[in-house]
């Protein structure tokens, strides 16, 4: 019998470490893909935070939104309260832009966008 196990030994030891190479290898790419998941998650919380704080900043340089809180039917990203608020974006949150592969142009049309999300909440 102890004959036996030493000549498969080699083998054993073998098995055993690619069981726990799979078992590390597994580890890894789970907690990876965990991080991943919640650093994504974090970006777009604090991108729309951003966004929606861009949004207010935009409202309050638009005299038309003045008393009686009417904005223009359609809202440009050339206006210059959007462009205020695109920068604003920009310079707030880089490293969501790179990594969600945004533009300037994409900022605007979600900050027009959230401007109309939260005209619709003052009403309500």
């Amino acid at each position: 019998m102890e004959n036996l196990f030493v000549q498969f030994q080699p083998v054993i030891v073998e098995i055993v470490g690619v069981v726990i190479a799979a078992i590390v290898g597994w580890v890894g790419v789970y907690a990876k893909t965990h991080f991943e998941a919640s650093t994504q998650k974090l970006l777009q919380d604090v991108f729309q935070k951003a966004l929606e704080q861009a949004a207010g900043l935009a409202l309050t340089q638009m005299p038309s939104a003045g008393i009686a809180g009417q904005l223009p039917a359609i809202l440009k990203s050339s206006d210059p309260a959007i462009q205020k608020a695109v920068d604003y974006v920009v310079k707030s949150v880089p490293d969501t832009m790179k990594k969600f592969d945004l533009t300037p142009f994409d900022i605007a049309e979600k900050v027009i966008a959230k401007i109309g999300v939260l005209q619709a909440g003052k009403k309500s």
